[in-house]
């Protein structure tokens, strides 16, 4: 109604034809590439649900172990659902009582080693580097011994990271939707950087 308004007006200088063509082309064009702006953004946010169906896959499963040092330990037990092998399965952080009535506090991988009757406990690497189809591998964890330990700790319960069949890297917190992140630089990369 506005431009029906103006184009009536007795002082109305409407310009030529062509000045008319063109502000219809720029206005065309416009639309047009928000238009392609919105197609190209659902299309990406489709692909990347797509990419992530192997990594939605792989379930942490936790489950409480003995007693060591009147503390609970916690075994923790990654399952590749999938048909491919995923890679480079590393468990992050873990969280979880480890008194009756306490707070849920930092855990820290384990091993432990028999000598005879003794048994001797370690740190562990909790990472496996190839977790074929349909298999697991399991890691114990225990109360981390520093002083600091005792207060409530906040985030994620468990957090992983794996990479699947394709090379994707994934960041997958008590098993929420997988969050795609940038490949970790290896050492030999870095190597090559300093030298």
């Amino acid at each position: 109604m506005v431009l029906v308004a103006v184009c009536f007006h007795p002082q109305a200088q409407l310009g030529t034809v062509p000045t008319w063509i063109s502000a219809f082309g720029a206005v065309a064009t416009c639309v047009g590439v928000l238009l392609a702006l919105k197609t190209y953004r659902t299309q990406k946010q489709q692909g990347l649900e797509e990419q992530a169906n192997q990594a939605r896959l792989i379930n942490a499963v936790l489950m409480p172990g003995t007693q060591r040092d009147g503390k609970f330990t916690w075994w923790v037990t990654i399952e590749n659902r999938s048909d491919k092998s995923i890679y480079g399965v590393h468990v992050r952080s873990l969280r979880a009582q480890v008194a009756e009535e306490g707070p849920a506090v930092r855990l820290s991988p384990m091993a432990i080693t028999k000598i005879g009757e003794l048994e001797l406990v370690t740190g562990a690497i909790p990472m496996e580097r190839e977790l074929k189809a349909g298999t697991s591998f399991r890691t114990q964890w225990r109360a981390i011994d520093d002083g600091d330990n005792t207060s409530h700790v906040d985030g994620p319960i468990i957090q992983y990271t794996l990479t699947d069949a394709n090379g994707r890297v994934w960041l997958i917190a008590d098993n929420n939707e997988p969050e795609k992140i940038a490949r970790p630089a290896r050492p030999s990369d870095q190597r090559r950087r300093v030298v």
